[in-house]
């Protein structure tokens, strides 16, 4: 859930430049231009409940906030001086990609089984609307490629379809990991590399014990 609170962090952050910049006076007021009781904004503040899609959707829509920034903390908060793309959020399929509030490396496998899960929202990014889907990532091992609680977009593809080099998401069962896939010291293997070699290490599994892989399209950074 941490993805969530960096969320709302940003969130009441626009709230306060906001404020600062006279564009709202006090919660009274940015609640009822973006739909909300001020007591819900209490309670974000609180850590007692999320921001909801539509709270970020009217704040973006009333007050040109950065959706890009109060998403991934990338960029300016106003969106008229961030020079990145701008990921918009939906509930609805219009556009984008389901996102599923799960880490890849633990709980990956309950939202992938179940063909009736339903994604948190919509992420329309469009450099990786190609993708499959969006879910989160824990670790340091690709740091500082994507970091500890990025969100990755990820792509289902076939291991005769592998494109040595490039980063990809391995589901083995018992073991989900997320590296640079290279060849095997044998025809049946492969090598998974990390980005961070200093804290990690490099391995090598059997090409049979892999279940499901997923190329890596690309990552939204999450601020720290």
């Amino acid at each position: 859930m941490a993805k969530n609170l960096d969320v709302a962090e940003r969130f009441l952050q626009a709230y306060e430049w906001l404020v600062e910049h006279g564009k709202v006076t006090d919660k009274k007021s940015f609640a009822k231009k973006i739909g909300v009781s001020a007591s819900f904004l209490t309670e974000i503040s609180k850590g007692r409940s999320n921001v909801g899609v539509s709270a970020l959707q009217n704040t973006v829509k009333e007050f040109g906030v950065s959706s890009d920034w109060i998403l991934t903390g990338i960029g300016s908060i106003d969106y008229k001086h961030t020079e990145h793309g701008i990921p918009q959020l939906s509930q609805q399929i219009t556009a984008g990609l389901p996102y599923y509030d799960v880490d890849f490396l633990g709980g990956f496998n309950e939202i992938f089984n179940d063909h009736h899960a339903t994604p948190s929202y919509f992420i329309d990014f469009k450099p990786y609307n190609h993708a499959d889907f969006w879910c989160n990532l824990s670790g340091d091992s690709m740091s500082p490629r994507i970091n500890n609680g990025d969100i990755i977009a990820l792509k289902h593809c076939t291991l005769d379809t592998i494109q040595f080099g490039e980063v990809y998401a391995v589901d083995m069962g018992d073991i989900r990991t997320v590296k640079v896939v290279r060849r095997g010291s044998s025809p049946d293997t492969l090598r998974l590399i990390p980005i961070n070699t200093e804290e990690y290490d490099e391995q090598e599994y059997s090409i049979s014990r892999i279940l499901r892989i997923f190329k890596v399209i690309g990552s939204i950074r999450s601020a720290s």
